[in-house]
């Protein structure tokens, strides 16, 4: 049996010898043998370390050029009508119309103290 595996990340997922797929949050033990290929993959990304039997982490233990980041991605969300100056459909959410009604000569913060209803009925 290969070192055990413990958990230093929010939370893993191990797949058993019968294919059935287990979670592992912060501090547990993954407690069977994983295959080679399992094993290296969880180890590259930092999310589990390798302990002795009592659960203590083995020294000289680096992080791999490879590891995945955990950083969230940076990602930008803009609505369908966002700078289109298009009016919204009935259905889009109110932030959409904040963001028309902002093409259409209202502050902001004006705009953002109205309700949905309110932006739909100004801006017919």
């Amino acid at each position: 049996m290969a070192n055990m595996l413990k958990v230093v990340g929010p939370c893993v997922l191990a797949t058993d010898e019968n294919r059935k797929v287990h979670y592992f949050y912060d501090g547990s033990l993954v407690p069977f043998d994983l295959d080679d290929d399992q094993r290296e993959r969880l180890l590259g990304t930092g999310l589990v370390v390798e302990v002795d039997k009592d659960g203590n982490e083995l020294e000289n233990q680096q992080a791999d050029e490879t590891s995945i980041s955990l950083a969230a991605p940076q990602v930008s969300v803009l609505s369908a009508t966002e700078g289109s100056g298009e009016r919204p459909k009935q259905t889009a959410p109110q932030s959409a119309w904040v963001d028309y009604a902002v093409t259409r000569g209202l502050s902001r913060s004006e705009a953002s103290q109205l309700s949905k209803a309110e932006l739909i009925d100004r801006l017919k």
